[in-house]
């Protein structure tokens, strides 16, 4: 099993004890969970960083509203940047919202139906905004995602 330090996910060669790379200790350290959340995004395995986006997006954190948006903008991999607009999508507010417009012209089709469904789910300008951009989408899951929602509306 790989360990990692709670500080800078340095890897260890075991549990606990200190940190060769920053000294460290590998205890509870008394951060609180959302600042632990935060430290989480630069985590080295994808899916660490992934759970620590969708914790942060459920608990609505706008304190990591600018961490988020910087993965969105510098994140190689799809599956943690679609996390990111997921969890932006739920948190919301302006600069959130202003990164999901960005986010749906994202080379990954993946994050860009994911920006554009939480675009829409916000409603307003904001889903105006997304049907435009979706319309001429060359992948039909972006265009599906503005209608996924419209057939969630006639259900209601």
């Amino acid at each position: 099993m790989t360990f990692f330090c709670v500080n800078c996910f340095g890897e260890l060669s075991g549990e606990g004890g200190r940190c060769p790379r920053c000294g460290a200790t590998q205890n509870l350290d008394g951060r609180d969970y959302v600042a632990k959340l935060r430290n989480a995004l630069a985590h080295p395995i994808a899916e660490t960083r992934r759970r620590a986006i969708y914790l942060l997006g459920e608990k609505r954190m706008e304190e990591a509203v600018g961490q988020l948006i910087e993965i969105v903008d510098q994140e190689n991999d799809p599956f943690v940047v679609e996390e990111a607009v997921a969890a932006l999508g739920k948190i919301r507010g302006a600069m959130a919202m202003e990164a999901l417009l960005r986010a749906a012209r994202h080379k990954s089709f993946l994050v860009r139906a994911r920006a554009i469904h939480s675009l829409v789910e916000a409603g307003g300008d904001w889903a105006r905004a997304a049907k435009r951009i979706a319309r001429s989408d060359s992948s039909a899951l972006v265009r599906d995602a503005v209608q996924t929602k419209s057939m969630k509306d006639r259900q209601a």
